[in-house]
Protein backbone atom coordinates (compact mmCIF):
# COMPACT_ATOMS: atom_id res chain seq x y z
CA UNK A 1 0.00 0.00 0.00
CA UNK A 2 3.30 2.15 1.05
CA UNK A 3 4.20 2.43 -2.85
CA UNK A 4 0.62 3.48 -4.26
CA UNK A 5 0.82 6.52 -2.21
CA UNK A 6 4.63 7.53 -2.81
CA UNK A 7 5.06 11.31 -4.13
CA UNK A 8 8.94 10.91 -5.48
CA UNK A 9 8.42 9.32 -9.13
CA UNK A 10 11.47 8.55 -10.99
CA UNK A 11 11.82 6.83 -14.65
CA UNK A 12 14.49 5.87 -16.84
CA UNK A 13 15.18 8.19 -20.43
CA UNK A 14 14.79 5.90 -23.17
CA UNK A 15 18.27 5.33 -24.49
CA UNK A 16 20.09 6.46 -21.50
CA UNK A 17 21.24 4.08 -19.15
CA UNK A 18 21.84 5.77 -16.04
CA UNK A 19 20.07 8.65 -17.05
CA UNK A 20 16.61 9.42 -15.37
CA UNK A 21 13.83 11.98 -14.19
CA UNK A 22 12.86 12.44 -10.93
CA UNK A 23 9.16 13.86 -10.72
CA UNK A 24 8.14 15.60 -7.41
CA UNK A 25 4.28 15.29 -6.94
CA UNK A 26 4.36 16.44 -3.09
CA UNK A 27 2.51 19.55 -3.05
CA UNK A 28 4.37 21.72 -0.27
CA UNK A 29 8.47 19.57 0.10
CA UNK A 30 10.96 19.98 -1.43
CA UNK A 31 13.01 16.69 -2.41
CA UNK A 32 16.45 17.74 -0.70
CA UNK A 33 14.30 17.01 2.73
CA UNK A 34 15.22 13.39 1.43
CA UNK A 35 18.62 11.51 1.00
CA UNK A 36 18.51 10.01 -3.38
CA UNK A 37 20.17 6.65 -3.08
CA UNK A 38 21.03 4.40 -5.79
CA UNK A 39 21.49 0.38 -5.89
CA UNK A 40 22.61 -1.81 -9.12
CA UNK A 41 21.98 -5.56 -8.85
CA UNK A 42 23.40 -7.74 -11.12
CA UNK A 43 21.50 -11.07 -12.13
CA UNK A 44 19.96 -11.09 -8.21
CA UNK A 45 23.19 -9.83 -6.73
CA UNK A 46 23.86 -6.12 -5.02
CA UNK A 47 27.10 -5.15 -6.81
CA UNK A 48 27.52 -1.13 -6.60
CA UNK A 49 25.47 1.06 -4.61
CA UNK A 50 25.56 5.42 -4.35
CA UNK A 51 24.44 8.43 -3.33
CA UNK A 52 22.20 11.41 -5.63
CA UNK A 53 22.49 13.43 -2.07
CA UNK A 54 19.91 15.97 -1.35
CA UNK A 55 17.93 16.57 -4.77
CA UNK A 56 16.29 20.06 -4.80
CA UNK A 57 13.66 19.57 -6.35
CA UNK A 58 10.75 21.86 -5.50
CA UNK A 59 7.30 20.34 -5.49
CA UNK A 60 5.59 19.53 -8.77
CA UNK A 61 8.83 20.26 -10.67
CA UNK A 62 10.70 17.23 -12.50
CA UNK A 63 14.64 17.35 -13.31
CA UNK A 64 17.30 15.31 -15.11
CA UNK A 65 19.60 13.25 -12.96
CA UNK A 66 23.01 11.39 -14.18
CA UNK A 67 23.96 8.21 -12.74
CA UNK A 68 27.63 7.44 -13.52
CA UNK A 69 27.19 3.57 -13.39
CA UNK A 70 29.71 0.53 -13.79
CA UNK A 71 30.02 -1.53 -17.54
CA UNK A 72 27.39 -3.90 -17.81
CA UNK A 73 28.64 -7.23 -19.30
CA UNK A 74 26.87 -8.29 -21.85
CA UNK A 75 24.14 -11.45 -20.86
CA UNK A 76 23.91 -10.15 -17.23
CA UNK A 77 20.30 -9.19 -16.12
CA UNK A 78 20.72 -5.63 -14.36
CA UNK A 79 18.13 -3.21 -12.42
CA UNK A 80 18.54 -0.13 -11.21
CA UNK A 81 16.93 1.56 -7.67
CA UNK A 82 16.02 4.73 -6.87
CA UNK A 83 15.33 5.42 -3.18
CA UNK A 84 14.27 8.58 -1.37
CA UNK A 85 14.84 8.18 2.68
CA UNK A 86 14.80 10.03 5.89
CA UNK A 87 18.28 11.35 6.48
CA UNK A 88 17.09 12.55 10.08
CA UNK A 89 14.15 10.39 12.19
CA UNK A 90 10.96 11.85 12.82
CA UNK A 91 7.93 11.51 14.95
CA UNK A 92 7.11 8.64 12.38
CA UNK A 93 9.93 6.98 10.97
CA UNK A 94 13.46 6.38 11.80
CA UNK A 95 16.35 7.94 10.18
CA UNK A 96 16.73 5.98 6.99
CA UNK A 97 13.48 5.13 6.44
CA UNK A 98 12.10 5.08 2.80
CA UNK A 99 9.61 7.23 1.67
CA UNK A 100 9.35 6.36 -2.26
CA UNK A 101 11.88 3.89 -4.81
CA UNK A 102 11.38 3.11 -8.12
CA UNK A 103 13.18 0.33 -9.78
CA UNK A 104 13.85 -0.41 -13.91
CA UNK A 105 15.36 -3.33 -15.79
CA UNK A 106 19.13 -1.93 -17.19
CA UNK A 107 19.73 -5.25 -19.27
CA UNK A 108 18.08 -8.18 -19.60
CA UNK A 109 19.53 -11.62 -18.64
CA UNK A 110 20.91 -14.16 -21.45
CA UNK A 111 18.71 -16.88 -21.66
CA UNK A 112 20.70 -20.26 -23.00
CA UNK A 113 17.94 -22.88 -24.14
CA UNK A 114 18.97 -26.43 -23.85
CA UNK A 115 18.09 -28.75 -26.43
CA UNK A 116 18.57 -32.68 -26.88
CA UNK A 117 19.41 -32.25 -30.69
CA UNK A 118 16.68 -34.28 -31.65
CA UNK A 119 14.06 -31.11 -32.02
CA UNK A 120 15.36 -27.89 -33.16
CA UNK A 121 12.96 -24.91 -31.96
CA UNK A 122 12.86 -21.03 -32.32
CA UNK A 123 11.22 -18.65 -30.64
CA UNK A 124 10.30 -15.13 -31.84
CA UNK A 125 8.25 -12.27 -30.16
CA UNK A 126 5.94 -9.99 -31.64
CA UNK A 127 4.09 -7.07 -30.16
CA UNK A 128 1.88 -9.15 -28.34
CA UNK A 129 2.93 -12.77 -28.03
CA UNK A 130 6.16 -14.91 -27.94
CA UNK A 131 6.22 -17.82 -30.53
CA UNK A 132 7.63 -21.20 -30.33
CA UNK A 133 8.05 -22.86 -33.44
CA UNK A 134 9.70 -26.91 -34.18
CA UNK A 135 9.11 -29.26 -36.46
CA UNK A 136 5.69 -28.29 -37.82
CA UNK A 137 4.07 -27.09 -34.64
CA UNK A 138 4.08 -23.16 -33.55
CA UNK A 139 2.62 -21.99 -30.08
CA UNK A 140 1.56 -18.38 -29.57
CA UNK A 141 1.64 -16.97 -25.72
CA UNK A 142 0.04 -13.82 -25.12
CA UNK A 143 2.52 -11.23 -23.34
CA UNK A 144 -0.10 -9.82 -21.48
CA UNK A 145 -2.17 -12.97 -19.62
CA UNK A 146 0.64 -15.64 -20.31
CA UNK A 147 -2.22 -17.37 -21.93
CA UNK A 148 -1.62 -20.02 -24.55
CA UNK A 149 -3.48 -18.12 -27.64
CA UNK A 150 -2.76 -19.99 -30.41
CA UNK A 151 -1.26 -24.05 -30.42
CA UNK A 152 -1.32 -25.45 -33.98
Amino acid sequence: MKKVYQYVHAAPVEGQPGECVVHNKYDFTNLNEFEANWILRRDGTMTATGTLGRLDIPPHEQKKVSISLPEIADGEEALLTIQFTLPEARRWAPAGHVVAWNQWKLADRAVTLLSDGRVEFELSETADAYRIEWTSTEAAIDKRSGALTSYR
